[in-house]
């Protein structure tokens, strides 16, 4: 079984190819350069998959992961999760992300800050009149 994860490792993108051929476990590593479509890892897979994996490359023996039946929901859920927990995948997106939340800590602390002072005046414009009756006006 062979998988591909491309991931960032500051600063270029890597494509890491691990295959797992009966109990013997190999890995090649690819980098990408900049982020890749994924028209560019396609065409990766298409084009360089076969020549790079058919390098000659000292595999690790190692025991074959236990394979037990998942439940689909279950299955669902933990995949749910990795997706989600992928994050941001651009450093762009990410910049993106910090200057929006920056702009609604800006608006709370303005928001807050107009209803409090309205408060005060509010309070104030009671008090006065309460000062008012009291002298009889």
């Amino acid at each position: 079984m062979n998988t591909l994860t491309v991931y960032f490792e500051d600063p270029w993108w890597v494509g890491v190819i691990v295959c797992d051929d009966a109990g013997t476990l190999r890995a090649y590593r690819h980098i990408f350069g900049s982020e890749p479509s994924s028209e560019e890892v396609l065409t990766f897979v298409l084009r360089d998959f076969i020549p790079l994996t058919s390098q000659p490359v000292t595999g690790i023996v190692g025991e074959p992961a236990a394979t037990r039946r998942l439940n689909p929901k279950r299955a669902a859920r933990e995949a749910a999760q990795l997706s989600g927990a992928r994050g941001i995948s651009t450093k762009a997106q990410e910049a993106l992300r910090v200057a929006r939340e920056a702009e609604v800590q800006a608006r709370q602390t303005q928001t807050r800050a107009e209803r409090e002072q309205a408060e005060a005046q509010r309070w104030e414009q009671t008090r006065a009149r309460a000062r008012a009756r009291h002298r009889g006006r």
